[in-house]
């Protein structure tokens, strides 16, 4: 009994380890060397990676040697203590090899994992990398392999290469198709603008320059090389943590956050609107203010000062997150930069001095910054009792442009516009934003009755959230879920940048400017189809002279509408008032009848709306131009969808005055009503469902198409009609099964 006791003295425990220690690797052959190697490379890359979505804000290559440093360390330390591990329990397996492979493994699934790119889709992603560094080590095992003869070498080489080529070139996610602006008929009576390309630098020479802090330890444009000193403000109220880590990486804390821009000015005498850029939520470490130089540059040439305001230290970090109340503190940040211009403006000692005309200004903003720049514009429903905000009702803030924008609820509220000018563009292969959220804020920009102030938005078939933005490069998402995402037909940056230019510049134009040629591009895409990358849109427009002839309202009739308006419909399996849904099956805070038929040759459907006689004398009173539909197809939400899909769409509209003189016409001749555009954002379709759990599973969403039919049109076609007399509005369905949503039926004037 005192014998067997004695074996577990203290020395003979300590020497059994010892002994298990020394064969840990006993059953590691040259195979298990090369699988070994294979193995660390794979990790490597997987961590390397991974850190470079992740930055430490040290620089590139920095990061790189870090990231590296640290699997390595990992590495040898986990693999080894598992093979030790595997050892002391006697486990007849190549221990080393084995320790190497679940750290690999683990490191590869846990990465992806992270970026919360979805459990199953990490699961499959990572496994499947960590066994194609396992073949990395047999291909070298066998290529280096003395009694290998030549030609397995070479099949060692090929056949791995073949099978990689084949997985990520034949993949059932699909192409995603470019469709052509190009390839669309241009009715007679839409002509391109005459007036030129307001992409194209105009007739100022540009000034450029920097105000900033002083204190900036990352870029000397707003630290010592700054060209003028600015003020810092308190954000504390706003703000309830600001780590140290943040504190140590920028420099300040929450009680001096710097007032940051980049200026781009025309070199005249002015006084010139002012437009103040803000980018939205990127890395902070990846800096995201010089993104906007190419519209900072053009605008200044063509009459208008930007500024492209920097809210880095407002994004987020691995390393402490973002801080509290962050959509608040954007469009907070945004009004004191205003307010410092509007103080700079008066100093004569400035370049500001009297060259901004605090009366014309717009407010730009990206993501995160699309919604601040509402908020700014509609600051008394969040700031009205803060006073270090005093003076900010002196400014004009008439304008709004959204590239891509969120749409957060805040404090339980959300912007409102009013006789605020609006534009809204946003791409159909937004990865980030894949949801068309501006849609909300479009619908809550409101007029004046008989105002010529309006709102536009611009849906862009190819173009994704990144690319606007000159520094976010052509990835919606971060290393190394950017990796799985599918850049199929995606526009170039060049040309979303330049539809950004086009059409920002022609708004600044038509707003501040008075080139009202330029407000028939947001009336109709195609008058400037001749500065435009070819690619799908699908735009909408709406002014102060809108008069509706039927305001879709769920829960309420669907026959009747205000003025005695009727409406009268045959021959649909489906026709009820319904809310229009994102992707996500969200309200888009808006209403409208949908609309589905068969394909019944024998007969049509029809939509008939009929006219009062007081809505009809109310309708001449306001003088339109044009009859005004916003439709959207649904095809894709049918279980015909693929049906609905090839069948395509005719209809028609008919137009019938008070003594039964009508006019028939194809939309085609106008507007064709065009199919949902559909994304693929992965390229595995097979993972859809399990990327991002699921985020991307639906591949398309109601976009709404502005249809203008111009009376003149009709007035040609049949000399008989008078637009005074009209009495009936009615739209034909033919070539079913078909699906669609109508959110608005009118009448507009436009300048």
């Amino acid at each position: 009994m005192l014998s067997r006791l004695a074996m577990f003295k203290p020395i003979h425990i300590f020497r059994w380890l010892q002994r298990r220690a020394a064969l840990t690797g006993s059953y590691d052959t040259m195979l298990s060397s090369f699988l070994i190697t294979a193995l660390f490379i794979a990790a490597s890359v997987a961590m390397v990676v991974s850190g470079l979505g992740n930055p430490t804000g040290f620089g590139f290559v920095p990061d790189i040697i870090i990231y590296f440093v640290l699997n390595l360390l990992f590495f040898i330390v986990a693999g080894a203590i598992l093979a030790y591990l595997f050892s002391l329990i006697y486990l007849p397996v190549p221990r080393l090899f084995f320790g190497s492979l679940l750290y690999t493994g683990f490191l590869s699934v846990y990465v992806l994992h992270l970026q919360n790119l979805g459990l199953v889709f990490s699961l499959v992603a990572g496994l499947s990398y960590t066994i194609g560094g396992l073949i990395l080590g047999a291909v070298l095992y066998i290529i280096f392999h003395p009694e290998a003869k030549p030609v397995i070498k070479v099949l060692a080489v090929l056949v791995p290469s073949a099978a990689i080529l084949t997985a990520f070139l034949v993949n059932d996610a699909g192409d995603n198709v470019r469709l052509s602006l190009e390839e669309m008929a241009m009715p007679e009576h839409i002509t391109p603008i005459p007036a030129g390309n307001p992409g194209e630098p105009g007739d100022y020479d540009v000034i450029s320059f920097t105000y900033g802090s002083g204190q900036d330890r990352h870029r000397p444009e707003f630290g010592e090389e700054t060209d003028l000193l600015s003020a810092s403000v308190d954000a504390s109220e706003y703000i309830d943590r600001w780590t140290r880590d943040r504190e140590h990486f920028w420099g300040f804390d929450e009680t001096k956050l710097p007032l940051n821009g980049r200026v781009w000015m025309p070199d005249g005498e002015g006084p010139f609107p002012l437009l103040l850029m803000v980018h939205g939520n990127h890395r902070m470490e990846n800096f995201s203010d010089g993104g906007y130089g190419y519209l900072g540059e053009l605008l200044a040439s063509r009459g208008f000062i930007a500024v492209s305001v920097d809210e880095n230290f407002l994004n987020y970090t691995g390393w402490s997150g973002i801080p509290s109340r962050n959509y608040e503190l954007r469009a907070w940040i945004l009004l004191h930069h205003l307010l410092e211009i509007k103080d700079f403006n008066e100093m004569v000692s400035t370049p500001f001095f009297r060259k901004v005309n605090m009366d014309q200004v717009a407010l730009m903003g990206h993501s995160r910054g699309g919604q601040a720049a509402a908020m700014a514009a509609d600051h008394e429903r969040w700031f009205s009792e803060d006073l270090s905000l005093q003076g900010i009702d002196e400014i004009g803030i008439e304008a709004v442009i959204a590239l891509a924008p969120t749409d957060r609820r805040t404090d339980d509220m959300r912007s409102e516009l009013h006789e605020t000018y609006y534009l809204l563009l946003h791409g159909a292969r937004d990865g980030d934003l894949h949801i068309f959220h501006g849609d909300r804020q479009y619908e809550r920009t409101s007029f004046d009755e008989g105002s010529e102030r309006f709102k536009a938005s611009l849906y862009i078939g190819e173009a994704n959230h990144s690319q606007f933005n000159t520094d976010w490069g052509r990835s919606d998402m971060s290393l190394p879920g950017g990796i799985f995402t599918n850049r199929d037909n995606l526009l170039e940056p060049e040309e979303q940048q330049e539809i950004a230019k086009v059409y920002i510049s022609a708004f600044m134009g038509a707003v501040f400017h008075g080139r009202e040629d330029y407000i028939n591009l947001f009336r109709d895409y195609r008058s400037g189809a001749h500065w435009l990358p070819d690619t799908q849109y699908m735009s909408r427009f709406e002014n102060g002279k809108f008069l509706s002839l039927t305001p879709f309202r769920r829960n309420e009739s669907k026959t009747e509408f205000p003025d005695d308006v009727t409406v009268e419909a045959e021959g649909f399996t489906e026709w009820e008032i319904e809310a229009a849904e994102d992707r996500r099956g969200n309200s888009k805070n808006t209403d409208g009848v949908v609309l589905e038929w068969k394909n019944d040759p024998s007969s049509d459907s029809l939509y008939s709306v009929h006219l009062s006689e007081s809505f009809l004398e109310n309708l001449n009173d306001a003088e339109p131009e044009s009859i005004w539909i916003s439709m959207a197809d649904m095809s894709l939400e049918t279980e015909r969808a693929e049906e609905m899909a090839e069948a395509g769409y005719f209809i028609e509209i008919e137009v019938a005055t008070l003594d039964g003189t009508s006019v028939r016409l194809p939309f085609d001749d106008f507007m064709p009503v065009k199919p949902q555009i559909k994304t693929h954002y992965t390229k595995f379709g097979v993972m859809d469902e399990y990327f991002r759990d699921g985020k991307y599973e639906e591949q398309a969403e109601i976009a709404f198409q502005t249809h203008e039919f111009p009376f003149h049109v009709f007035e040609e076609a049949n000399e008989d009609f008078q637009r005074d007399e009209l009495a009936r509005i009615t739209l034909h369905f033919y070539e079913g099964p078909g699906r669609v949503i109508i959110e608005d039926f009118g009448f507009i004037s436009v300048p």
